[in-house]
């Protein structure tokens, strides 16, 4: 479709083959005649079309309407593509969050037992108590 479109515009824009063949025709009917050079060397060229008018214009317009049509249509395909992207994003980065959240509630819980643990074991562990035989207490003081 866009190859199509692309092709087409190609060569009835303004300074494509089409185009501009249209527009040399337009011009020799409106001045049939012109010149080139100056004097006794000017030249005289008189512009007749080989074709007829009227089937240049009409090739031009349904190339026109052509054109038009295939690029409604690539409009159409790339909008439906750009609003589903669009639409798989936002479900993406929905799904994210909602990950994303369940997961910070997981570490949250395992940071609580955590802390939870430590504490506990300071707590054991400060309640523990060196006994020093009788024989060594000397030294330990």
């Amino acid at each position: 479709m866009e190859a199509i479109a692309a092709t087409i515009g190609k060569y009835i824009h303004p300074g494509g083959q089409f185009s501009s063949a249209r527009e040399e025709l337009q011009n020799g009917i409106m001045k049939p005649y012109s010149t080139d050079g100056n004097g006794k060397d000017t030249l005289i060229y008189a512009h007749v079309p080989s074709v007829d008018p009227q089937k240049v214009e009409d090739v031009f317009f349904e190339l026109q309407k052509w054109h038009r049509q295939n690029e409604r249509e690539l409009n159409k395909m790339k909008f439906a593509i750009k609003k589903q992207a669009e639409k798989q994003t936002l479900e993406n980065t929905h799904r994210f969050k909602q990950e994303l959240e369940s997961e910070k509630q997981c570490h949250m819980t395992l940071f609580t037992q955590y802390k939870e643990w430590q504490l506990k074991e300071q707590e054991r562990i400060s309640k523990l108590k060196i006994n020093v035989p009788e024989a060594l207490q000397s030294i330990y003081e």
